[in-house]
């Protein structure tokens, strides 16, 4: 009886472990960044979205993980109260370091408070007080800049930087703080001309990375992680960089 019972753990055992060997993660991208550009449900493109596909075409593990596509606050909350999921763009504030592992640094890109003519161009910090309100994407890392420059109290957030850009054309916000890439996405994708975008001068650096939160197992984290490393020693990495405009960040 006592050998049976032994027999029948183990199997229950090994059992348990083939199945978490074979659960999947889940990678949620934030929706409609210059990073992550979704194509469908199960396809994704931008920077980092060319990045983790053919990260994983080449470590032959497309079969781990499930795509997620997620408003961005709600990305955020998910990927810091669940195991194994991974989250793209995640920023490096010192907030974030205390919730998240940054596995593969995407981009390092400045945050500017963008302007539209005839509205002023911010050139120094003073100018910014010229401005009566500022949107921003609610959730987005750039606190830190805000309280730095100390105009927390114009700050207009909204859920989506699509909201930000229209608020901006309407006139009902007079800035978009934003890293750049992300700005000029989203201007270019409203079909603002080119010379009417005053980016003014760098208020700070934001390094964004595929980041999973700190409860996730070495496991999960490495087979994410060893697939992008190998991926950018291969001449495939600089081409997805060069695709965009981009050169691969100095780590």
């Amino acid at each position: 009886m006592a050998k049976s019972l032994f027999y029948f753990l183990l199997i229950m055992a090994l059992f348990q472990n083939h199945k978490k060997s074979n659960a999947k993660s889940a990678i949620l991208f934030a929706e409609n960044t210059p990073l992550t550009i979704k194509i469908n449900e199960n396809t994704v493109s931008g920077l980092a979205g060319d990045l983790f596909i053919e990260a994983i075409k080449l470590a032959k593990i497309s079969n781990n993980f499930n795509i997620s596509w997620t408003p961005w606050r709600r990305a955020l909350f998910e990927s810091t109260t669940k195991r194994n999921i991974f989250i793209v763009p995640i920023g490096d504030t010192e907030e974030n370091k205390k919730k998240y592992n940054f596995i593969f640094k995407i981009l390092s890109d400045n945050i500017y408070i963008i302007t539209l003519k005839p509205t002023i161009e911010i050139k120094n910090p003073h100018d910014i007080k010229k401005l009566k309100s500022i949107g921003y994407i609610a959730g987005a890392p750039y606190e830190p800049i805000f309280k730095k420059y100390n105009f927390e109290k114009m700050i207009e957030p909204s859920n989506d930087g699509d909201y930000v850009v229209a608020k901006l054309l309407a006139k009902r916000v007079d800035g978009f703080l934003a890293a750049y890439e992300n700005g000029i996405y989203k201007l270019r994708k409203a079909h603002v001309e080119k010379s009417r975008i005053q980016k003014g001068i760098p208020l700070g650096k934001i390094n964004w990375y595929f980041g999973t939160n700190i409860k996730s197992t070495t496991e999960d984290i490495n087979s994410l992680k060893n697939a992008l490393n190998s991926l950018a020693k291969t001449p495939k990495y600089i081409e997805i960089y060069k695709k965009y405009g981009l050169t691969p960040p100095q780590n």
